[in-house]
This record gives C-alpha cells, structure tokens and sequence, in this order.
C-alpha cells in the first residue's frame, strides 16, 4: 500500500504528533508498505530524508497550493493519513490554508486523525481562547465537509465523543519504544523510585498535590521518595522545581535533562511510579505517560476525575493507573511491559485503512 502522512511539522524534539509518526512510519515500511511525508509547517527541520517532502512555508499559499497538487499526483498514493493538531498547521491554531488545500485532498481518499480537536471551553477559558476555539471547530468541520474522510480517527474516548459518532477510537502509543535493559539495577526496597519525563502543565497545585502524595504513601511505607526529571521540563519547571524541594527535599531529586529514546526506555524500567502531567481523561494522548505505562510502571495522574469511563476504555492500563483520591493502600509494583506496542498499534491502523478503502 502506498501511504502518504501529512504533517504539521517533522520535528520529533519539539512535535509529539512528529514522533508518533515517525515511529508509525518506520514500522509500515518495515512491513513492506510505501510510506511518504509531506510537511507543511516546518520551522526548524530536523534532517533530510528522502521521503519527507517540505512545502516551502515561505513560498505564496499558490505556489504551496501547487507544490501540493503535484507531489500528490507524483507520489499517487492509496490513502492520505492526515495527522490532525489545529497548531501544528498555524501558529495560531486556525488552519484555514489547510481548509484551502482541501480541493486537493479531496481528490484521493483521506484518513483524518485527530490528536486534538479544538480548545475546550470550560469555566476559567478567557474571551480570547473562546473564539479562537469557536474558530477552531468551524475550521475543523468545514475541513471534514469538503474532503469527506474515508476514515475518521481520535486518540481517546473523549474527543470521539467530541467529533462525532462516525470517529473511531485509535489510542496512541508512546513515543519511546521498549529497549532491553542489559545493565538493569537492582532496586532497593526502601526507595520509592519516581519518574516525571515531559514538560509540566501550568496546573501547578495539581502537581503539590501528585508530590503530598508520594510523600504520604512513602511515609505509611516507610520508604524514601527520589524523584527523576527527564527532558527540559517547559516554561514551568522553576516553579515546580521548587515544590519538589521543599516538599520532598533537594536530596532526592535528579535532574538528567535530554536524554535519547533508548536511554530513556532503559531508565523507565528501573523506576517504581511515573508521575503523569495528564488527567484520566486525556492521559491517553500523552506520549510520555503512554511511555511510562507501556514499560510497565503504575502512573500517577494529575486531578481528580469522577468519571470511570476514560479508565475503563483502555483495560490494558486500567490497574496502573493512580489517582490522588485513591488513598495510600494502593500496591506499588511492576506490570509486564508492551514490547510489541508498535506493531499491534500499525497493525490497528492499517486494519482500519483496509476496511474504509477496499471494495466491500
């Protein structure tokens, strides 16, 4: 099958919607599929590959226009598999020249998959955010009318029941694949080994609260926290690089920064708790949380959620995950790990590609 992505950006350091792809790629043309990408709105690319194709964004939206029309027809392929994010197409979230570029698109038959629809509108949205999220969703839908998708997807239960009842549900996987740890170490009984790997969510009460926590667990334990910090953390690691000191101590935090997917990988399957920036609700579209899950840790998420129905959607990590509300009896231990993580989820995809495609 010939399968075209079309992406926002390819840059798998900054662009979670890059990583997954990327990971999707590798794994379709390593079961013998063709697999291309066109990139719309790349800032800063990462590297040169010869099935990437960039659509220049400093060229006129004409000129972009026809740049895409004729790699489409070049590269004819069986599906196009839009990667939908609304900032990943415009740095303001209004993707109104892909809108434009739907009297291509429409011309093949396209997957859409929605990583994130629109911005949510709750109590604490400001004027501002509420019609850029108006914006957002008339853009969307007006996208979905004039290409009329063969298949329509979304990561989790909550933005199929946003988008419509014709979505279908595809969970993400983690963007750090599973890396046999050769040198694993020992664990010592008496440490409880934490893990925040992403950046910090600017609910920073709701990560005191993740910390007060594993500091009462460790206490009716009688274990020691040491907490792990990997990548750069965002904009607001100063301020919860202060709540871990004077909550946990100074002692028994570790910062490594940047760090490579196998490395990564290898340090996940030595720690005891990952610590989630995400809710119930959308812990499923966090790629590190996913990491965290698939190499087998029990997950502490953000918030406090009544709903079960996010939980129970996705039974394979249902008893790993923690909420704050759950008390202090929870049983720290190891799951078995999704080594095949991977392949079941492009097996999933191409099943879905095949039943909205071939002739029935």
């Amino acid at each position: 099958m010939r399968i075209v992505f079309l992406v926002g950006s390819m840059n798998t350091k900054t662009n979670g919607v890059a990583a997954y792809t990327k990971l999707l790629s590798e794994q379709l043309k390593a079961i013998g599929h063709t697999v291309k990408t066109i990139v719309l709105n790349e800032e800063e690319p990462e590297s040169v590959s010869k099935d990437i194709y960039t659509i220049e964004k400093s060229l006129s939206t004409v000129k972009r226009f026809l740049l895409l029309y004729s790699t489409l027809i070049k590269l004819n392929p069986d599906v196009i598999s839009i990667q939908f994010v609304p900032y990943s197409y415009h740095k303001k979230g209004l993707s109104i020249e892909l809108l434009i570029f739907t009297q291509i698109l429409k011309k093949f038959k396209v997957h859409l998959m929605i990583h994130e629809p629109w911005i949510e509108i709750t109590k604490q949205t400001n004027l501002k955010n509420r019609i850029v999220s108006i914006l957002q969703k008339s853009l969307l839908f007006g996208i979905l009318k004039n290409i009329k998708p063969v298949l329509i997807t979304s990561t989790i239960p909550h933005y199929v029941k946003m988008t419509g009842r014709n979505v279908k549900l595809l969970p993400l996987i983690s963007n750090i694949p599973f890396q046999p740890n050769l040198n694993l170490k020992a664990r010592t009984e008496k440490e409880l080994k934490c893990l925040f790997f992403g950046n910090f969510s600017f609910d920073t009460n709701g990560f005191k609260s993740q910390l007060i926590w594993i500091k009462q667990y460790c206490f009716e334990n009688d274990l020691v926290p040491k907490i792990t910090l990997v990548g750069d953390n965002g904009i607001q690691k100063a301020k919860n690089l202060l709540l871990i000191n004077n909550i946990l101590g100074e002692r028994n935090l570790l910062d490594l920064g940047w760090l490579n997917e196998k490395d990564i990988s290898c340090l996940l399957q030595e720690q005891d708790l990952g610590i989630s920036r995400a809710t119930l609700n959308l812990f499923g579209k966090s790629g590190s949380t996913l990491a965290m899950l698939e190499h087998g840790l029990p997950v502490l998420l953000r918030g406090i959620e009544e709903t079960k129905v996010a939980k129970l959607s996705n039974s394979d990590f249902a008893k790993q995950l923690i909420q704050i509300s759950e008390g202090f009896d929870y049983k720290m231990c190891r799951f078995e790990p999704k080594i095949d993580a991977t392949n079941t989820h492009s097996l999933k995809f191409l099943s879905y590609i095949n039943e909205s495609i071939l002739p029935s």
